[in-house]
């Protein structure tokens, strides 16, 4: 009795289910009109088929509907791809930054200056995480990207920072920056 009243509850959910999936387009499910079709359901047609009058053409439908006010933004290209050099750069800051991370149970915190400090000898057993080959300083002590701009580090957990390059437009938050975590 039991397994009759779960197949039926089933059989019913399943029922249900379906019946709330959204039909298919109507281009879909119908196949294209003949010539003489179109003809005929463009204009109004009287008994005499050689009096039709045609009507003004219907503007095809959109594939799906558009709300009443909607506004949308054009789509903007993309940049082109970020500078392979640059993302390698990121790629081993990042690298050590959680090499750092994990020898002292998280990541370094503060501005871009102490982050960098930490890592390149300024922590418990001076231990330099930075590599040397790309690693560009400000006279602030500053990390650099490959345009003279500082990194922005922001802190997403103790064992995750993301870390930003301003690309090649040099401002922060723009569609050109290079990210790593």
């Amino acid at each position: 009795m039991k397994r009759w009243i779960i197949g039926i509850l089933a059989v019913v959910g399943i029922a249900a289910w379906l019946g709330t999936w959204p039909a298919p387009p109507i281009s879909a499910s119908r196949p294209a009109a003949s010539a003489a079709e179109s003809e005929r359901s463009a204009g109004s047609v009287g008994s005499d088929p050689s009096q039709v009058t045609p009507t003004a053409p219907v503007a095809a439908a959109a594939p799906y509907p558009t709300p009443e006010g909607a506004s949308y933004r054009p789509i903007t290209p993309r940049p082109d791809p970020p500078d392979p050099q640059a993302k390698v750069a990121l790629e081993a800051i990042a690298l050590n930054l959680r090499n750092y991370g994990h020898r002292f149970g998280g990541n370094p915190v503060g501005s871009n200056a102490e982050i960098t400090a930490s890592l390149n000898g300024q922590n418990p057993v001076k231990a330099k995480y930075l590599p040397q080959e790309h690693t560009h300083l400000s006279p602030k002590g500053e990390l650099l990207d490959e345009w003279g701009t500082p990194y922005f580090f922001h802190q997403q957990s103790a064992h995750e920072t993301v870390i930003r390059s301003a690309g090649p437009d040099r401002k922060l938050n723009t569609v050109d920056d290079i990210t790593a975590k």
